[in-house]
């Protein structure tokens, strides 16, 4: 992904330099911040934390709506990250199976309850 995005940009007339790291010096220097621009893969879960995006901590008792205004006023000054795509599942079933296979963007298996075995 990041060559394809480098031959695009520099298409456009930017310098681009790739460089590729490996998992443990990942792990070792993300927070370091030592990167005009990371690309990089994020699990997300079905209740995601915000400040692992975010560069500052949300406490528990400040879960108000005027902090989350203010968390949505300072991303949209200074956004430092931008989700590109999530991946896509596949589930593949036999042809008697049947119901409905529209999962969600966390849970492939949403509408199991759905599903029936046809004669």
């Amino acid at each position: 992904m990041a060559n394809t995005i480098k031959k695009n940009l520099e298409e456009l007339g930017f310098e681009i330099n790739v460089n590729e790291i490996s998992n443990l010096y990942y792990k070792k220097n993300l927070q370091k911040l030592n990167y005009d621009t990371l690309l990089t893969g994020s699990v997300v879960s079905i209740k995601p934390e915000i400040q692992n995006y975010l560069e500052f901590n949300i406490e528990k008792e400040e879960a108000k709506e005027e902090t989350f205004k203010n968390i949505y006023e300072k991303f949209n000054k200074n956004p430092n990250f931008i989700g590109l795509y999530f991946n896509t599942i596949l589930l593949i079933h036999q042809k008697y199976l049947k119901g409905n296979f529209a999962g969600n963007w966390y849970n492939i298996y949403y509408n199991i309850d759905t599903w029936y075995k046809s004669k």
